[in-house]
């Protein structure tokens, strides 16, 4: 699941990878 925030000068995208236990 990855989640993109646009900033001024380009897109910042930050990933959360979740694992079934």
């Amino acid at each position: 699941m990855c989640k993109c925030v646009r900033v001024v000068y380009a897109l910042v995208c930050v990933c959360f990878f979740l694992f079934n236990l």
